[in-house]
């Protein structure tokens, strides 16, 4: 499950995928990183808390942008116990907002 503020929930890779896709016609990604905040395992499930920062240049335009905010991922572990697998990811508000507003240009 992928949340982004303003936007429907979107399940499962091809979901991902298709947004992902959509996102790379617009934009080309410069750089990315993350940095954690906070990692924690309760039972079968984990979750992680950190900033991300993305560099990205609408290809549209060509001016270039770098958003920066919090990302929560929720992790689930397979049944078999063996490893951890992304359950939800969560974005803060000012990269969905950047988002919405190229998207709807189109």
């Amino acid at each position: 499950m992928f949340l982004v503020a303003g936007h429907p929930v979107m399940r499962g890779r091809e979901a991902f995928a298709a947004s992902f896709k959509k996102a790379i016609q617009q934009f080309r990604i410069e750089f990315s990183s993350s940095d954690i905040q906070e990692l924690r395992t309760i039972d079968g499930f984990a979750f992680c808390r950190n900033q991300l920062t993305v560099g990205m240049t609408p290809i549209s335009q060509g001016k270039s942008m770098r958003h920066s905010g919090s990302v929560l991922t929720i992790f689930r572990r397979t049944e078999d116990g063996s490893r951890f697998f992304i359950a939800t990811l969560t974005f803060c508000p000012q990269a969905s907002r950047c988002y919405r507003k190229y998207s709807r240009r189109q």
